[in-house]
């Protein structure tokens, strides 16, 4: 994951400074360390390619995301049904698509987006919308709010140094790093017109 972050990141906006920050485990409390680990060194992304089943007391972790000078992204998840922290309100979930033609580029959603309706998280008021309002079968948040190339058949090249050569990458995580890395770059050109930076805050 971390191999695929940097470079897909780093492919898109080749000048952005991209930290590794590594959870003790996969459990919850580490986890949350993480990101407030990385919140409170001063990022301006923080980027999550990772979901973790829905609960039903997930919505007592919003605070996590309410720092509004960042722009939070996560992956929709990889699967069949949304993710958190991807159904989260106060991110941006990222998705996959599926090339069905490369020329011209056609594409669909992807069979493992994980696309749907949170069972937990309400509809926030940016989803209140008619585009929305009549896809949504439910009265709840709606994922992905993006989505990015996340096909296998036209997977990342990631270089893995401690398996000897180039890999194929393909899921959200490659999008949900794509997509942090066309922030990164908007938040480049934003800056040097001296404009504030992009952040989830809606």
């Amino acid at each position: 994951q971390s191999n695929l972050a940097v470079q897909m990141v780093n492919a898109v906006s080749p000048g952005a400074t991209v930290y590794v920050i590594e959870a003790k485990s996969v459990s919850m409390v580490d986890i949350r360390t993480a990101v407030q680990t990385a919140a409170n060194l001063g990022m301006n992304i923080i980027s999550m390619p990772f979901g973790a089943t829905e609960f039903s007391t997930e919505n007592s972790m919003a605070y996590l995301f309410t720092n509004a000078q960042i722009a939070w992204i996560t992956a929709s998840g990889t699967g069949a049904g949304p993710t958190f922290p991807g159904t989260s309100p106060d991110v941006v979930a990222v998705g996959g698509t599926s090339a069905t033609s490369v020329s011209p580029l056609v594409e669909t959603a992807w069979v493992d987006s994980s696309a749907g309706m949170s069972i937990f998280e309400r509809m926030p008021s940016y989803q209140m919308i008619p585009a929305v309002q009549n896809a949504n079968t439910t009265a709840y948040r709606s994922v992905p709010d993006v989505a990015f190339n996340a096909d296998p058949r036209y997977g990342a090249q990631v270089y893995v140094s401690s398996l000897g050569g180039w890999f194929v990458i393909s899921g959200n995580a490659v999008s949900t790093a794509f997509f942090t890395g066309v922030v990164a770059i908007a938040d480049h050109f934003r800056k040097t017109a001296k404009k504030p930076m992009l952040t989830t805050s809606h």
